[in-house]
């Protein structure tokens, strides 16, 4: 009890000197909504939003990586940050967490308003290390129903060179990232990062 205490003291500390960001921001409307616990509500988010983020901000995953798990020092940055991710979302099923939205009875066809829900925190979304879009909080939520993973491959083109029609014309250089059937492994969308502001 003395240890649970002095973890939740610690806790409480670094998180008040380096604030909290898209994790908590998607994780507050599963709780809001369906009352499910906020530790657990970030569990169900924390591996889709760390790999989001890894695409383009993988140093600081990769500076964390060998404190936690010093076995994986040994990788280059962009590989670091991606064990890293995969990890945790291990000792997530190892403490015999839940794994998916879906695990929790939280209707498919509701994710639109979690994501929508989800970008009204904006105390918390600001403090992203990767700006965060509309479809980008579906596309992770979605990841998170599925108990998928997202794609961290900055070698696949795909995921460097695309574009989106916007505002009646097509707009280059955007980011997508497919939604997996996890049954098939195969690809049944893509969901481009692209804004008004790109335009």
């Amino acid at each position: 009890r003395a240890d649970m205490m002095l973890g939740a003291m610690l806790a409480g500390q670094a998180f008040a000197n380096s604030p909290v960001a898209a994790v908590h921001a998607l994780a507050y409307p599963l709780g809001g909504h369906f009352h499910i616990p906020h530790g657990l509500s970030n569990a169900l988010v924390l591996p889709h939003v760390l790999r989001f983020n890894a695409v383009t901000a993988p140093q600081p995953y990769a500076e964390l990586a060998p404190f936690v798990f010093p076995d994986i020092a040994v990788y280059e940055c962009q590989e670091r940050a991606a064990a890293f991710c995969d990890r945790l979302a291990e000792l997530s099923r190892a403490c015999g967490l839940q794994q998916s939205l879906r695990e929790m009875d939280i209707p498919e066809g509701f994710l639109p308003r979690l994501a929508s829900d989800a970008m009204n925190q904006t105390r918390q979304r600001v403090n992203n290390p990767r700006p965060l879009t509309d479809a980008d909080a579906l596309a992770i939520y979605r990841a998170a129903y599925c108990g998928t993973t997202m794609p961290l491959n900055l070698n696949d083109p795909s995921l460097l060179e695309q574009r989106a029609f916007l505002a009646g014309r097509w707009v280059e250089g955007g980011k997508t990232f497919p939604v997996v059937n996890p049954a098939t492994g195969e690809t049944i969308a893509n969901v481009a990062d692209l804004g008004a502001e790109d335009v």
